[in-house]
């Protein structure tokens, strides 16, 4: 199962599952996610699925102690005052917010 893990991590399509594969790797085997994680954020451009790579970081860092560098990057923070529909505006206030919040949390401190 290492095998199949390590080879999801290299060369699967689907970032979320690379991801994952980093995590179990942390997890189980100690291998140090850090520059790993950074770098696929930093290859991914779907912003919910850098969302979720950052959760994914977040895990680990409440975990295992990890600190990330990961830039905030300008993109994240489309706040939606330019958007009359106000549940539209709140959705993409809320999504640059936890952008934000996730970014910061990763750093050391």
């Amino acid at each position: 199962m290492l095998t199949l893990i390590k080879q999801i991590e290299k060369q699967d399509v689907i970032k979320l599952n690379r991801a994952r594969a980093i995590q179990y790797l942390a997890l189980v085997e100690g291998q140090h996610p850090t520059v790993r994680l950074e770098n696929l954020v930093a290859k991914t451009q779907d912003t919910i699925e850098v969302l979720y790579i950052l959760n994914i970081a977040t895990q680990l860092k409440d975990s295992l102690g990890y600190d990330f560098n990961i830039p905030f990057r300008k993109e994240w923070n489309k706040a939606g005052r330019e958007i009359k529909d106000s549940a539209k505006r709140w959705r993409q206030d809320t999504i640059s917010n936890w952008f934000t919040a996730r970014v910061d949390y990763l750093k050391a401190k």
